[in-house]
């Protein structure tokens, strides 16, 4: 039995990408049960208001409940008693929407002296019932070591779940490695599935099919330079607070991006016989193999900066410092074009630029292959949208498939890359000003 448990369920991402993907799921009878868990006092009339925009769900309303929560004062033992409740029907049958019990908590209940990574004695027949849940946390990452914490204090963290974790994964590297230890108390890092919404977009995935399929015969002999881009048109809006202390180069380069150049750039697995490299490519390779080979590509990328003044441009839109939650002088940058370099003898003399921003003139994610031949090859998003992303990757998570999540030690390796540039950029003097629409321009000595 597969159960979802979707932590704040009535907040932007939510209601916008993950419940609706869980709709398209529902259908594909991809889990059994559903709770959402949310901090709005609702009574049941409340939770089928919210529940009518996605039709799809409302159908199957005799397998999704409700719970409330404050994740700053709930009380988890009452998402456990409804994980029983499920799990101890012999029939898998929940009652009928009207005959739901609603519960709320009081977080102040539990001492968290009592967490631990493992349930206790009276805990042992309920893991032995419980099968597969699934919890996402679609929450501010302060509140990411609290619930896990919560979840192991009343032996929710069983064997066989696993917790999805929103971006940002930390503020820089000291502290994602404290986030990542803090976390591992509770759920072993198997169990810890870091989300990365890009890798479950159709363009990165013919990307990674692509890549696979080139075996051998890949590498800078062949390939001049590589275009990696992500615009956007959208402003930071309501995000204001989160990004100014983020900006574009923490938003997407520390994640989506260097994912797909990893992807770009990863070795396949071989061996040498007599002096001659021999490729061992398997489709069925373990998805940890893959991981690992994604891990290295990211360790050996670092920023080509020879002149950060002339390397590196950065830019902020109009406006953005009258965004609410922005500072009145803030230096955040909103876009980011820059030139990078993999420190391995196959892709030396091999040009690699990323540009990302907000503000722009138009939405592109694409990735752009140059070959010495003069052909290329372009991956590019064309028409999809974000709930195409979030099916595959809750579906994947569903079926414990990990490669299409983020493994720690590529975290860890994006936040060394990350940090060099981030120093780099600090005592980049010029932070061009630009128009809505409009990307900033190289400047020139």
């Amino acid at each position: 039995m597969k159960t979802f448990v979707l932590f704040g369920s009535t907040g932007d991402l939510a209601t916008r990408y993950v419940l609706p993907a869980l709709g398209t799921l529902i259908q594909k009878w991809a889990y059994d049960n559903l709770i959402c868990v949310g901090r709005r006092d609702w009574n049941r009339d409340d939770f089928r208001a919210f529940l009518a925009p996605y039709t799809d769900l409302l159908n199957h309303t005799e397998t999704i409940s409700y719970i409330r929560l404050d994740i700053e004062g709930g009380d988890f033992s009452s998402l456990k008693e409804e994980l029983e409740k499920i799990y101890n029907d012999e029939n898998n049958k929940t009652t009928d929407m009207k005959e739901w019990e609603w519960t709320q908590g009081d977080v102040s209940k539990i001492n968290p002296q009592s967490s631990s990574s493992t349930s206790s004695e009276s805990d042992s027949s309920f893991k032995k019932e419980l099968m597969q849940i699934t919890y996402h946390l679609c929450l501010s990452p302060e509140f990411f070591v609290q619930v896990a914490q919560w979840l192991a204090s009343v032996g929710l963290n069983t064997e066989k779940s696993v917790i999805m974790i929103e971006k940002p994964f930390g503020h820089d590297l000291k502290t994602a490695i404290a986030l990542n230890l803090e976390l591992q108390k509770y759920f072993r890092e198997v169990q810890i599935y870091r989300v990365d919404h890009y890798l479950g977009k159709n363009f990165v995935r013919e990307l990674y099919e692509y890549r696979l399929a080139q075996k051998g015969d890949w590498y800078g002999d062949r390939i001049s330079e590589i275009h990696i881009t992500a615009r956007e048109t959208l402003l930071v809006s309501e995000r204001g607070e989160y990004y100014d202390k983020s900006g574009v180069t923490r938003d997407f380069l520390q994640n989506h991006l260097l994912q797909i150049l990893a992807i770009c750039t990863m070795r396949m697995p071989h061996i040498r016989y007599d002096n001659a490299e021999i490729w061992l490519w398997n489709p069925s390779l373990e998805e940890d193999e893959i991981r690992d080979r994604i891990f290295m590509a990211i360790s050996n990328i670092s920023p080509l900066l020879i002149d950060p003044r002339h390397d590196i441009v950065l830019g902020q839109y109009a406006g953005y410092r009258e965004t609410p939650g922005v500072e009145s002088d803030s230096r955040t940058a909103t876009y980011l074009r820059t030139s990078l370099v993999i420190d391995d003898s196959r892709w030396r003399d091999v040009w690699i630029f990323i540009e990302t921003g907000k503000a722009l003139d138009r939405k592109e994610s694409s990735v752009r292959l140059v070959f010495r031949d003069g052909s290329e090859k372009l991956f590019s998003e064309t028409g999809e949208n974000k709930n195409n992303a979030y099916e595959t990757l809750i579906e994947k998570a569903i079926l414990r498939d990990p490669s299409y999540f983020v493994r720690w030690d590529s975290v860890r390796a994006a936040w060394q890359v990350v940090n060099e540039l981030l120093h780099c950029t600090d005592n980049c003097p010029i932070l061009q000003i630009y128009e809505i629409g409009q990307a900033p321009q190289p400047i020139h000595p």
